[in-house]
C-alpha cells in the first residue's frame, strides 16, 4: 500500500509542477464559426447559399415549367402574378 501512496504522489507532483499552456486567443474567424455551429455548420450556410442564389437566378420560364409539371397545368395564377418584371417597378402612375 505504501508503494502505491508513493507512486500517486509522485504522479501527482508531476502534473502539478508541469506548466500549463494558456489557450491562444481567439480571433474574428473563430468567434464566427463558434457562434454558426463551426465547420458544419459554416457548409450548411454556404450550401443555403448558394442554392438561393441558383433559385433567384433562374429565368421565371425555367421556374414556370418546373411548377407546371408538378402542380399540373391547370394553374389558377400566373407566374407574373407573384413575380413582377423589372419594366413593372419603373412604372409612373
Amino acid at each position: 500500500m505504501a508503494r502505491v501512496l508513493a507512486d500517486a504522489a509522485h504522479v501527482a507532483a508531476a502534473q502539478t509542477a508541469a506548466p500549463r499552456a494558456t489557450a491562444a486567443p481567439e480571433g474574428l474567424m473563430q468567434r464566427i464559426l463558434g457562434a454558426i455551429g463551426g465547420w458544419p455548420g459554416a457548409a450548411g450556410l454556404v450550401t443555403a447559399s448558394v442554392a438561393g442564389l441558383a433559385i433567384g437566378l433562374a429565368t421565371p420560364e425555367a421556374i414556370e415549367t418546373l411548377t407546371s409539371d408538378y402542380l399540373g397545368a391547370a394553374n389558377a395564377f400566373e407566374l407574373d402574378d407573384f413575380m413582377p418584371s423589372y419594366g413593372g417597378l419603373f412604372e409612373e402612375g
